[in-house]
């Protein structure tokens, strides 16, 4: 039985491998929120909980905002004119315009990032799965058919009578 959670990547896996199949409805790889706040953690340099919060400037937001602006170029001229008339209003950070203005700064530097990607392989499935784990997942080294074959010495980590530390690398 398929569980719920890999139901949507099962369907856009088939309807991609099998064309008759009927295609899957398109669905958000992550919630609205989720990706808001991935944005958040990549643009505020660790220091999420300052954004969007003050009530007396706006000093944050408009750096926040200018920093995701620069990477858009000119596509993002309305957005640098709202960023301006925020900030001759002295609209403080708290103020719920400076969200949508970043929301939309950020959700156009995504589509110029994608946009490539895009043209290339018209298709682009997400799959959830939890958290593998530490960077040693799935190492292959002294996996073989060859049962005879052998890579590491016995006791080599080990610091048995005799024992000799091997060279660095590449030195005899």
């Amino acid at each position: 039985m398929i569980s719920a959670l890999l139901l949507p990547a099962v369907l856009l896996f088939v309807s991609a491998r099998f064309p008759s199949a009927e295609p899957a409805p398109a669905i958000e790889a992550a919630s609205r929120e989720a990706l808001f706040d991935d944005w958040l953690h990549q643009d505020s340099g660790g220091d999420a909980g300052a954004c969007f919060a003050s009530k007396a400037d706006s000093r944050v937001e408009v750096d926040l905002v200018r920093r995701v602006l620069a990477e858009v170029g000119d596509r993002g001229a309305e957005l640098r004119r709202r960023l301006g008339q925020l900030t001759r209003a002295n609209a403080p950070g708290s103020d719920l315009r400076w969200r949508a203005l970043y929301g939309e700064a950020c959700a156009l530097r995504r589509a110029q990032r994608l946009a490539r990607l895009l043209q290339t392989g018209p298709r682009i499935v997400f799959t959830k799965h939890h958290n593998l784990g530490g960077s040693h997942y799935a190492y292959t080294e002294g996996q073989s058919d060859a049962q005879a074959e052998r890579h590491f010495r016995p006791r080599s980590a080990g610091r048995s009578p005799g024992h000799r530390q091997a060279p660095p690398c590449g030195r005899a």
